[in-house]
Parts: C-alpha cells; sequence; structure tokens
C-alpha cells in the first residue's frame, strides 16, 4: 500500500508505533512535538458532553497521551479532543492541569488517551 492510499489514522498510528521507545525515566514512552488546533468537548464519567466546547493547541503526543495548551482549565475528568485538520478524534482522561500562565489564564493539560 502506498503511502498516497493510507488514511491519516493509519499514518498517525504508522509513526506512532516506530517512535514507540522504551523511556529509562519515569514516562514509559517518548513523547513527540505535534502542534495542531483542537476542539475540546468537557465530559462527564458517562462520556456525556457537560459545558461549553473550547479550543485548545496540542503541544505533544504520545502512544498513550496528549499535551494541550489551553486558556481554559476544563472542570471535567475526560475530554473529548478533535483534531479536525488531522481526521482525528480521541477521547481521553484528564491526567493533570497545570496553570502556566503568567498575565493571563493559560494551562498545560495532560491526558491519558482511553479506549473507546
Amino acid at each position: 500500500m502506498s503511502q498516497a492510499t493510507l488514511t491519516t489514522t493509519q499514518i498517525y498510528q504508522t509513526v506512532m508505533q516506530q517512535l514507540m521507545v522504551e523511556n529509562p525515566n519515569r514516562r514509559t514512552y517518548d513523547r513527540v512535538p505535534w502542534r495542531q488546533a483542537v476542539s475540546i468537548q468537557p465530559l462527564d464519567d458517562d462520556f456525556a458532553p457537560v459545558g461549553d466546547e473550547f479550543k485548545a493547541m496540542s503541544s505533544d503526543i504520545s502512544r498513550v497521551g496528549l499535551g494541550l495548551i489551553s486558556t481554559v482549565k476544563p472542570d471535567s475528568s475526560y475530554l473529548r479532543i478533535e483534531a479536525r485538520d488531522a481526521g482525528l478524534s480521541m477521547l481521553a482522561k484528564v491526567t493533570h492541569a497545570t496553570d502556566i500562565g503568567d498575565d493571563f489564564p493559560q494551562f498545560l493539560l495532560g491526558t491519558e488517551l482511553v479506549q473507546e
């Protein structure tokens, strides 16, 4: 199969499989820089939408998670993350929301991808 016939999801999976490396540090999998505008829908514990959708920017991705930079700190435990330009939709659990803003609200969100 030529790369031209691969779907975006297949390309993503291939890249992530190639980059998956055991790491002796705290993280099990290496993170790869991935800058992508994303839409975030907060979800409750039953994965039902709660609250308003907001925009964010991805910062990095690994086999098991995604880093995001946002001006919104979500109150929910789960998020639906859509990278529309890349054709990806992911369900993720929020692992942390770290305040990184000095002069305005800005948060680094850590997420763990959840199987649907």
